[in-house]
Order: structure tokens, then sequence, then C-alpha cells
């Protein structure tokens, strides 16, 4: 990420490689990470296609999963739970 205008810029093409590990990977915590990052930034992610269109295939690649984070025992399981047991 890159300050533009003193904001955080997103870098599309290193989002791009990171939406395509994170389907390669099957990575939940890291699906969730990439589209709270972008819903935090529609208007830089519609600037290109490549990017919105790799976007909404992670979005619907992990759609059960991601439709669960908004409940606390979802958060729990997907995101707290793994990093406790990586320690």
């Amino acid at each position: 990420m890159r300050l533009r205008d003193g904001r955080p810029d997103l870098d599309l093409e290193y989002l791009q490689r990171a939406c395509r590990r994170v389907i390669a990977d099957r990575n939940v915590r890291a699906a969730v990470d990439l589209v709270y990052l972008t819903d935090q930034n529609p208007d830089r992610v519609a600037f290109s296609l490549d990017t919105y269109e790799l976007v909404l295939r992670v979005e619907d690649e992990f759609r059960p999963e991601l439709r669960h984070m908004d409940c606390p025992q979802a958060q729990r399981r997907n995101l707290i739970e793994p990093l406790s047991l990586s320690r």
C-alpha cells in the first residue's frame, strides 16, 4: 500500500496477486481481510475491471464462510481460534 494525497492507496497489481493466492491456498482468514480491505476502497477497486473481477471471485469462492462472518461465533471460529492455535 502506498500513500496518495496523504491517504492509503491500494496497489492493484499486488491486490490481484493476493486474490489469486487466497483462492489457491483456500485461506479463509485472508479472504475475510481482502474483502474488508476492498469494501473500504470500492472506488479504487472498481477502477480496474481485472481487480474487480478477482475480488468478486474471492467473494464467490468463500461465500459460505463470508456469509457468517458478522456473527461473533463465526469470527471466533474463523479468525480468533486459528490465531490462538498457531502460537
